[in-house]
């Protein structure tokens, strides 16, 4: 198994992981989708996450990456083997999963490679960020609102 996380650790200095308000709010104004058999599911933070055959409602949603740890751009080959990684986390975590992106609406950065997981626990997610070195992750109950998960030791400042 890969392990990612020792080498993110370190991101918060010890004060926990910092996150401006400015890339929450980007985060916030992101386009996320979920590519399922009966087609693309758009989420938008704040928005309706509709049922589908695939997702009835009361189905937990959640859109996860292992692509640019904590918003740090990394070559498309890491982030290959860091996606793969996720996978087979998913797999050992035996959930049902579909194809995912997340992508600035407009433009200025590209969209990462993504994973919609079903029914995830909010321990699980909070593992995974922790492993992945991911600030958030996007949840949704399939009828209620789609919304952001921060990281679990996410301190919130200014910028």
């Amino acid at each position: 198994m890969t392990e990612f996380a020792p080498a993110l650790m370190d991101q918060g200095n010890g004060d926990g992981v910092l996150i401006a308000r400015s890339l929450i709010a980007a985060y916030e104004a992101a386009h996320y989708g979920a590519d399922l058999p009966s087609g693309r599911m758009a989420l938008e933070i704040g928005k309706p996450c509709p049922p589908t055959d695939a997702l009835p409602v009361g189905t937990r949603l959640a859109v996860v990456t292992a692509w640019n740890p904590f918003s740090n751009v990394l070559s498309d080959t890491e982030n290959a083997s860091r996606h793969e990684a996720l996978v087979e986390a998913i797999y050992v975590a035996r959930l049902a999963w579909y194809p995912a992106s997340g992508g600035d609406p407009a433009g200025e950065w590209e969209p990462e490679i993504s994973a919609a997981v079903v029914d995830p626990s909010d321990e699980l997610l909070d593992q995974w960020m922790i492993r992945f070195g991911q600030n958030a992750v996007v949840v949704a109950v399939v009828g209620g609102l789609a919304q952001l998960r921060l990281h679990p030791w996410a301190v919130i400042v200014d910028g």
